[in-house]
């Protein structure tokens, strides 16, 4: 269970509420969450989440881990064209094995 609030007195009072139904051990500061790591700015009072682990292990699910990344996938005037669909059977054998879906 992750706590969440704006004062520290407040998750303080809520843990002990639980303490006296249930049996429960606390672990502290939550670092990570459903894969994700928690983000925390003490000064500006802010949190965050980021993603980077689970994009990381997708790209190398999707043997992309050692890929040139850029902000600007394609250029604005590119066009892709029927002719210059895959022809190649090791191409083709080697987009098969990308997991389409997951990789978008």
């Amino acid at each position: 269970m992750l706590i969440v609030a704006r004062r520290k007195t407040h998750i303080q009072k809520f843990k002990t509420q639980l303490k006296e139904k249930f049996d429960m051990k606390d672990l502290g500061e939550a670092e990570n969450i459903l894969g994700m790591k928690i983000n925390r700015d003490r000064i500006t009072c802010r949190i965050w989440l980021s993603q980077e682990n689970y994009v990381m292990k997708m790209l190398e699910r999707c043997n992309m881990a050692e890929v040139k990344p850029i902000t600007t996938l394609l250029a604005g005037h590119f066009r892709l064209f029927s002719n210059q669909c895959l022809n190649l059977e090791e191409d083709k054998d080697e987009m098969s094995r990308i997991l389409y879906a997951s990789a978008i």
